[in-house]
């Protein structure tokens, strides 16, 4: 299966991410490689479906309300 397209930006911007797969073909190291990763912030990466397409979600975590 071919890969999600990927902004080019997200490797500068994101320098470690965690892949969550539910419903994907596609591989969470090949994801990795292809994002070339090297920027100062972390996220979560959400591989799924949406409507019967394939779809890549980024999330990263909530602000601390206290």
């Amino acid at each position: 299966m071919a890969l999600p397209a990927v902004p080019l930006a997200v490797g500068d911007l994101v320098g470690v991410a965690v892949i969550k797969k539910r419903g994907s073909a596609v591989e969470p190291e090949e994801l990795r490689r292809k994002l070339k990763l090297g920027g100062p912030h972390s996220c979560t990466v959400f591989l799924t479906r949406v409507a019967g397409a394939p779809t890549m979600l980024l999330g990263h975590p909530a602000a601390d309300a206290t």
